[in-house]
């Protein structure tokens, strides 16, 4: 019966919103969007009953298309936004080590004609001292290892350094910055 057709249209359709609103969101992160999730929407086509509406058969397929859309936000946009808001708010010793963007909240408050909308986002920004890895290399270079570790104890925001050479008779750092290695661990403070 129709009843039958279009009650399995509404089971695919609502069945699959939510994986391919999933799919469209990590399409657009590999191109450099943030999708907006409120912004989704699944437009229905036609659906093709098989056997066709009134005929008899033990079985039935029911076959739909649809099309989806999703508004993306350009990421390093949205990024360099978020950046300079909180900038605002910090010491000069301080930067913004992560902005928190994938996992904001957005809420859509209009959309457009010709695809423009307003949202807004909600996130949390963490900051810390900056972290320059190549002006701290250059500072310790060619310095002891207890040298070294008390300089970069003393760095503002430092709370601990673990200094590892190679192989185990190496004393000294390089001194050739481009051999140092320096990673900063963030204590979520």
């Amino acid at each position: 019966s129709q009843a039958d057709c279009d009650g399995a249209k509404n089971a695919l359709l609502n069945g699959k919103s939510d994986s391919y609103r999933t799919q469209l969101q990590t399409q657009l992160k590999n191109e450099g969007f943030t999708g907006l999730l409120d912004t989704f929407v699944a437009t229905p086509g036609t659906v093709t009953c098989t056997p066709a509406v009134g005929a008899q058969a033990s079985s039935a397929t029911a076959t739909l298309a649809f099309s989806s859309t999703m508004v993306g936000a350009s990421t390093s946009g949205l990024t360099q936004l978020i950046t300079a808001m909180a900038s605002k708010n910090l010491a000069s010793s301080q930067s913004v080590l992560s902005t928190g963007l994938d996992s904001a909240n957005e809420t859509t408050k209009s959309q457009f004609s010709g695809g423009s909308v307003s949202f807004d986002l909600s996130t949390t920004v963490v900051t810390g001292i900056k972290q320059d890895a190549q002006a701290l290399a250059k500072s310790i270079e060619g310095m002891k290892k207890g040298d070294a570790q008390n300089y970069l104890q003393s760095q503002p925001g430092v709370t601990s350094v673990s200094l590892s050479y190679s192989p185990f008779w190496v004393t000294k750092a390089p001194s050739n910055p481009k051999h140092i290695t320096v990673n900063f661990v963030n204590n979520g403070n």
